[in-house]
């Protein structure tokens, strides 16, 4: 029986009060949000500009990309989580009989990558990070697109590569 009270105070005080303690503190980041782009609008009215903002930013407004942001982070928490609450209330009141041991494993590493998920939102949302990942996507992209060597092909290209430490025939 004190199994099932430990499960009990666990999914109450380690899965329901953080999903409402998140989902309660992104709901009023995205309603300080809304708040605060609504006085930027009257702002701009009093200044007799369109926007206070640059055209590139007006695209998407700040308000739905951090209402985005909110919803996949909560998401995210959820998906990773769930299951492993999920199968521990199944271990403790179901059927054990139906916990393998890759479900148990890949509900426990789902939920203990749940803390890499908000830090990749974060910077996979901000648009000079996103920026420079194109960047870097297009050197390796450079890199890969180097010449054929493969013997099957129609042509082949000889591939010119030296080490640093390595002699050409000229410096012999």
């Amino acid at each position: 029986m004190t199994n099932r009270y430990y499960m009990l105070f666990y999914a109450v005080f380690m899965f329901f009060c953080p999903v409402t303690v998140i989902i309660c503190c992104y709901f009023f980041i995205v309603q300080a949000v809304f708040k605060h782009e609504d006085e930027m609008r009257q702002q701009a009215k009093k200044m007799n500009v369109t926007s206070l903002r640059s055209g590139e930013q007006n695209s998407v407004s700040a308000e739905i990309r951090i209402a985005k942001i909110a919803i996949m982070n909560v998401t995210l928490w959820l998906f990773s989580w769930t299951p492993y609450m999920v199968l521990c209330m199944m271990g403790t009141w179901g059927d054990q009989s139906g916990i393998t041991p890759l479900a148990s494993e890949l509900q426990s590493l789902m939920a203990k990558t749940s803390c890499a998920y908000n830090p990749l939102i974060y910077c996979l949302s901000h648009p000079k990070f996103r920026e420079v990942c194109t960047l870097i996507a297009q050197t390796f992209k450079a890199f890969t697109d180097l010449p054929s060597t493969n013997p099957d092909s129609q042509t082949i290209a000889p591939l010119d590569v030296h080490c640093a430490g390595d002699q050409t025939e000229e410096d012999r």
